[in-house]
């Protein structure tokens, strides 16, 4: 697995940690599921 460094407005990074303690995640694992649901939606629109 590769890693990757992001710059997040702190709003977001909030909202991130927030989710993933919710969902007992860690934020990695929250960012991963995210960007593979965009782009699944975004190969879904290329289809139509």
């Amino acid at each position: 697995m590769k890693r990757t460094t992001l710059t997040l407005p702190d709003e977001l990074d909030t909202e991130l940690r927030h989710e993933a303690a919710r969902r007992e995640i860690t934020v990695s694992e929250l960012v991963r599921e995210a960007l593979t649901m965009h782009l699944a939606e975004a190969d879904i629109e290329q289809l139509r």
